[in-house]
Parts: structure tokens; C-alpha cells; sequence
């Protein structure tokens, strides 16, 4: 997943146009959500079994990638985070 955040922390940088801070802000929900499943995870395996929240979690993260890869350029703030659509709205895109 650290990979995967460098790649769109660059993207945004480099391809959008963004300042390495605004990049950086971007990124905060997608690491707030790790980290509060990373809180979550071992009260979950509690009470289901490992195998089966590692089954999911890769199905999710499966199903997160194929949207990044499908995504037209355009809408990818819609899918690295929810904050991005508020920021599609008051700032259109960059010619």
C-alpha cells in the first residue's frame, strides 16, 4: 500500500500539477483510514477468524486497485478520496 501512495502522491505532483504539501494533504484521508483499520483488525480477528479477514481485505484491495487502473484521468480524485470530489468542483482541472 506504501507503494501505491507514493505512486499517487507523484501523480499528483507531476501530472496535476499539485505542490508536494497539497499532494501530501491529499493522501491524509487514505492513511487515516489505514490507520484506524490497522486499530480495528486485531478486534475484529477476535472474533472472526484471520483467514477470513485476510480473504477480504484482499478482495477489497483487489477490487481498489482494478478501480485505479480503470479510472479515466479525470476522475481519479473521486476514487483515491472523497475530499478529491470537493476539490473537482471548486477548482476545475488544469488545461
Amino acid at each position: 500500500m506504501g507503494g501505491v501512495m507514493f505512486l499517487v502522491t507523484q501523480y499528483r505532483q507531476l501530472v496535476e500539477g499539485l505542490s508536494p504539501f497539497a499532494a501530501r494533504l491529499w493522501m491524509g484521508p487514505p492513511a487515516l483510514m489505514m490507520f484506524l483499520a490497522s486499530l480495528t483488525a486485531p478486534l475484529l480477528a477476535r472474533r472472526v477468524r484471520p483467514g477470513v479477514i485476510v480473504a477480504v481485505t484482499l478482495v477489497l484491495s483487489t477490487a481498489g486497485y482494478l478501480l485505479l487502473s480503470v479510472v479515466d484521468r479525470g476522475d481519479i480524485g473521486l476514487v483515491v478520496s472523497p475530499t478529491c470530489c470537493a476539490r473537482r468542483r471548486t477548482h476545475p482541472p488544469r488545461a
